[in-house]
């Protein structure tokens, strides 16, 4: 049987709460325009490095019969370098990509600078899964 749940995001009063920072990346997006725009990475003083970074875990529930999967995810990080609300832009299947978010959602990295101060800048990651 198939169930479907409905959770409500949000920083206050929502089913899953999340961080300040997550929130204050939302709040740019919403705002849009020149306020919304985040750094990319070829705009960064030095390219960033993993601190901590936990391989995604393959999922059980991919079935005995499969043997590989990919997804690719988007992210941000944060000034103090915390991987924040990554989403799935594409996986073979959706296990994966809910794997590979639960794993990147734990990543950290050296903290992101333009011009010498901390920065939020968007990621995307190819993720692939073999058994």
């Amino acid at each position: 049987m198939l169930h479907k749940y409905k959770w409500i995001f949000n920083p206050y009063d929502g089913d899953v709460r999340i961080s300040d920072a997550a929130a204050a990346i939302l709040k740019r997006i919403r705002l849009g325009g020149e306020a919304g725009k985040f750094i990319s990475l070829k705009e960064l003083d030095e390219r960033i490095a993993p601190v901590e970074q936990k391989s995604p875990i393959f999922p059980t529930s991919a079935g005995i019969w499969t043997n590989k999967g990919d997804t690719l995810i988007e992210f941000y990080v944060d000034e103090p370098g915390q991987a924040q609300l990554p989403r799935i832009i594409t996986a073979s299947e959706p296990v994966f990509g809910y794997a590979a978010c639960q794993a990147i959602a734990a990543w950290r990295f050296t903290p992101p600078l333009k011009n010498g101060r901390p920065v939020v800048v968007k990621l995307r990651v190819p993720v692939d899964f073999k058994r």
